[in-house]
């Protein structure tokens, strides 16, 4: 851990730096101890904010630190010292952005609508979440909505697909118990709504398919939707009667000059001298 490969290094030469202890250090490693990374309730807003404040406290006087390192000439600290706070820094960086990505309300609410254009992505991500999740040990049930090509109830499509034969209920029970017993979740998986025949009936079945699952607390839903289908597959005004969160995934938007780095290296092209292709690179389908 740097911060302790930091502690090592600063309490070595604390006194040449002017300080008496090394109290702020201790402060959030006994902070940084107390964390469970497995209970739920850490992921909560105010949790998260907590140690959003921790760590800026914390940064704040490791700044004091870089700045005696620089101003007051120690060469021979700085250079044991400026390598920790580098990766410190480094992790600081990466623990914010991952704090502003969180949304601590699908913790329990965990009913998530993904849209966005057509080739943007949407099933990459959701295929490449499933496969992680279940490395992680939780059940998942992924499905293709071309797959869909019926206007009987999803439930009953969705299980024609795995070939289950009892009932909704003992299907969500069984699901349920399974996640609780191994502290993990069952996440249930739709890419596509509007494909297929979903386009006509998800807007009649939604509402009901959600109110199923939501008596069941460790069982979740991820779905995605084509943004232009939005109004054709979701019951108006869904939100007011169910906890659906939406996020809107935009591809390579703003990163499309990262983008094609690797396209670029793959096919050996100097990108000097070729035209930009950041517009056909916002899409990911490009590639």
């Amino acid at each position: 851990m740097s911060i302790m490969e930091f502690s090592k290094a600063f309490n070595k030469h604390r006194e040449d730096l002017g300080y008496d202890d090394i109290k702020f250090i201790e402060k959030v490693l006994n902070y940084l101890k107390e964390i469970d990374c497995e209970d739920k309730e850490f992921y909560l807003h105010s949790s998260l904010k907590c140690l959003s404040e921790e760590i800026n406290g914390f940064m704040a006087e490791v700044d004091g630190v870089r700045y005696k390192l620089y101003e007051e000439g120690k060469k021979n600290v700085r250079e044991e010292l400026i390598n920790p706070i580098q990766i410190i820094n480094r992790y600081e960086s990466e623990l914010n952005d991952y704090i502003d990505l969180v949304r601590p309300i699908l913790i329990n609410e965990p009913y998530l609508l993904i849209y966005g254009d057509a080739g943007i992505g949407k099933s990459h991500l959701l295929a490449d979440n499933a496969k992680r999740l279940q490395e992680e040990g939780h059940s998942v049930f992924l499905f293709l909505g071309q797959h869909l090509n019926t206007h009987e109830h999803p439930f009953k499509q969705l299980f024609d697909l795995i070939e289950y034969k009892g009932s909704k209920e003992s299907f969500l029970k069984e699901f349920n118990d399974r996640a609780n017993k191994k502290n993990k979740r069952t996440v249930i998986i739709i890419d596509a709504l509007n494909e297929a025949e979903g386009k006509y009936f998800w807007k009649n079945y939604l509402l009901n398919f959600f109110n199923s699952i939501k008596e069941f607390d460790n069982i979740a839903v991820a779905l995605s939707v084509r943004s232009n289908y939005i109004r054709s597959v979701l019951p108006e005004n869904i939100e007011a009667d169910f906890p659906l969160h939406r996020l809107e995934h935009k591809g390579f938007k703003d990163l499309s000059l990262e983008a094609l780095e690797p396209f670029f290296n793959y096919y050996r092209i100097n990108p000097l001298v070729f035209p930009s292709l950041e517009n056909e690179c916002y899409n990911p389908l490009f590639f």
